[in-house]
């Protein structure tokens, strides 16, 4: 399609005056003259082209940005995925730690030893507590990446549609 377009451009341009039998035209004749028809269509048809361009740009860069986001999202979904397994495995092995302690506990006679599980307990919480912190903070800290690169390419994409201002004229008075 990019060939066909190409040249399409080139014969639309080649339809066109040069600049320089323009030249000569304006030294021989003083005053303009009216366009014809085949012109006006030749250039209409050159920005009809421009803009079939542009549209066809545009999308391309939509569809890479579409793929990249999902790309982004199933790599997320699946450290998700993992970390919910892990959590799951955690509260598992705490549950399963628990049992043991008190039934640890029940068996226990005397106040050293009852001591000793219950520190080991204690322990084993405040490493779970830590694993899972650590966890959460890594999930937040890819949010955070994935919103800012999201943001990122928002305002790059608007940047690139915004117009070029256009100069006010002066009113006469």
């Amino acid at each position: 399609k990019t060939e066909e377009i190409n040249r399409r451009l080139a014969e639309a341009q080649a339809e066109l005056p040069s600049a320089i039998d323009s030249a000569k035209e304006a030294e021989e004749d003083t005053h303009m003259t009216t366009p014809t028809r085949e012109e006006i269509d030749a250039k209409l048809e050159n920005i009809e082209l421009r803009m079939d361009g542009r549209v066809r740009s545009i999308e391309g860069k939509i569809d890479a940005f579409i793929a990249t986001i999902t790309g982004q999202q199933q790599a997320v979904t699946a450290t998700l995925a993992g970390h919910q397994q892990t959590m799951a495995s955690l509260a598992e092995r705490a549950a399963a730690a628990a049992e043991t302690a008190a039934a640890a506990a029940d068996r226990a006679g005397g106040l050293k030893q009852t001591l000793w599980i219950t520190s080991l307990t204690t322990v084993l919480s405040v490493l779970g507590i830590a694993l899972a912190a650590y966890l959460g903070t890594q999930q937040s800290n890819m949010s955070i990446v994935q919103t800012t690169l999201g943001a990122f390419e928002a305002g790059r994409s608007a940047a690139e549609k915004a117009p070029a201002p256009v100069p006010a004229e002066p009113r006469a008075k």
